[in-house]
Formats: structure tokens, C-alpha cells, sequence
């Protein structure tokens, strides 16, 4: 399963997981494509600004930082915090 999910995902442990040998794990991250996104929102040719939803300070990152995308991920798309 690839995706940050909104909603819990149930998920069968003795079934699925346990008895059919499997291993969970977890991770996220991208790999070489920051440059290419960076150039085209440098270039003003996209209004990027109705992705950003929130900006908050970087003392409040969990309260309304992680915990709204938890709780209201629906409607907030990307959060930029200010270090």
C-alpha cells in the first residue's frame, strides 16, 4: 500500500500479516525530483498558491502542522512551515 491515508486502514495481524509471513514497514520520501519542481514553480508559470492551505511558524508544527493534516486532510492540502 503506497499513500498517506486520511482514515485508519484495517488490516487483518494473524491472517494477513502474521500467518501469511509477512513484513510491515514504513517510509516516506521522494527521489530526484525536486529540481524539475522547483524550476517550474521558480518560473511563474503555475499559481501554486491554492495548494498552500496553511502557513504556520515551526514551533507549531505538531499542533497545526501534523495534527491538522491528521484531523482535516480533506481540506488542507500543503501546510508551509516558516523556520
Amino acid at each position: 500500500m503506497v499513500a498517506i491515508h486520511v482514515n485508519p486502514v484495517e488490516l487483518d495481524l494473524t491472517g494477513q500479516l502474521i500467518m501469511g509471513d509477512k513484513v510491515v514497514g514504513g517510509s516516506i520520501g521522494y527521489a530526484n525530483d525536486h529540481v524539475e519542481a522547483i524550476e517550474l514553480a521558480r518560473s511563474d508559470k503555475l499559481d501554486l498558491s491554492k495548494f498552500i492551505t496553511r502557513k504556520i511558524h515551526v514551533e507549531n508544527i505538531v499542533e497545526d502542522g501534523y495534527t491538522r493534516l491528521r484531523d482535516h486532510g480533506e481540506t488542507e492540502v500543503k501546510i508551509l512551515v516558516h523556520m
